[in-house]
């Protein structure tokens, strides 16, 4: 038996029962699995930048034991990024980010989900209302007298930083670009841009991958295919957000069903590898099939490279660059399907 689990049971309680827990039953177990040895905290993005949040270790396993039904939470918990780090690091296997998704969600349809968090979780519907119109868009983001009624009407702070409208769509530029001679003769992907916000993202940097896989022989393809839904989880909206997963997938699966999904977005990316699985709580053949067959974009060179298959008859360029490893990437767990 492992401590993990001893620390779970009590008088009657067998180890088989609680290893076939589900759902939140599963998820207030594993908080007893919690040491205090403040991991969580030494890791977390927010801590390190406010004082406002207490922390994973707070908010998470150690608030969650003294938590009853219908109790609410302190609404410091809205500041958690939900990034993932916590979980990601714990090393006794607490579902940290986990407990405090479904707090907070539970606090906010205690009070009402606010008009911001309903605006912001629907990323494609904003992109799609600024594209046509990006230079405007654009120019009246940067305007002080609007950002000002935009913190009064919807609750965006006036210096947050927004995303910019681009006038072309990576969709577009795909659908009129010229494959490369060698693409497809080692197969076919299909290939993601940023799905959370495919309107916004800028056209440059998933064109550019596209290009890139030509160049190794992967043949790629973009099925029209709208938002994952991680920012409707994130704002708490998880029946919409199940929505969104559940037409994601099946787009997804309307192209080719023995393809790889190369994903150029680590977050998309686990949002259908497991945050769909271990937060919204969905089992579905589809969602089960896509994560499958899910990539993250370095991931799937190193897959070439280690096959043999990639062409690493590179141009030198005598330039330093600092580099790390995204967040998202890091927590979507490359590599673990």
């Amino acid at each position: 038996m492992t401590l993990e689990m001893s620390t779970l049971m009590g008088p009657g309680v067998e180890e088989t029962d609680v290893l076939s827990l589900e759902g939140d039953a599963a998820l207030r177990a594993s908080l007893d699995a919690c040491v205090k040895c403040t991991i969580c905290e030494t890791q977390c993005p927010v801590m390190r930048v406010t004082d406002l949040f207490g922390g994973p270790k707070y908010s998470g396993p150690q608030a969650e034991r003294f938590r009853k039904d219908g109790q609410m939470v302190d609404k410091s918990i809205d500041y958690c990024s939900s990034c993932g780090t916590c979980s990601l690091v714990c090393p006794q296997g607490v579902k940290v980010t986990e407990i405090i998704h479904h707090r907070r969600t539970a606090m906010k349809e205690a009070h009402g989900i606010p008009l911001r968090d309903r605006l912001i979780g629907r990323t494609s519907l904003i992109g799609t209302m600024m594209t046509p119109v990006a230079p405007i868009a654009n120019w009246a983001l940067d305007v002080k007298p609007i950002r000002m009624a935009m913190e009064a009407v919807i609750g965006v702070h006036r210096s947050a930083p927004m995303p910019r409208a681009y006038g072309r769509t990576f969709e577009s530029w795909f659908k009129k670009h010229t494959p490369l001679p060698g693409s497809g003769t080692r197969g076919q992907g299909d290939l993601l841009p940023r799905m959370r916000s495919p309107v916004l993202s800028r056209s440059r940097p998933p064109s550019t991958r596209s290009w890139c896989l030509s160049t190794w022989g992967t043949r790629s393809w973009s099925p029209k295919h709208g938002c994952c839904g991680l920012a409707l989880q994130s704002n708490g909206l998880y029946k919409d957000a199940r929505k969104y997963v559940s037409k994601l997938t099946n787009d997804l699966r309307s192209v080719n069903r023995d393809a790889p999904i190369i994903s150029a977005s680590g977050s998309c990316a686990g949002m259908l590898r497991h945050e769909a699985h271990e937060i919204l709580e969905m089992d579905t053949p589809e969602l089960t099939d896509v994560g499958s067959r899910m990539w993250d974009i370095s991931e799937f060179l190193l897959h070439l490279y280690d096959k043999g298959e990639l062409d690493t008859n590179f141009q030198r360029i005598d330039v330093t660059i600092p580099y790390h490893a995204p967040l998202p990437g890091q927590v979507s767990g490359p590599g673990q399907v």
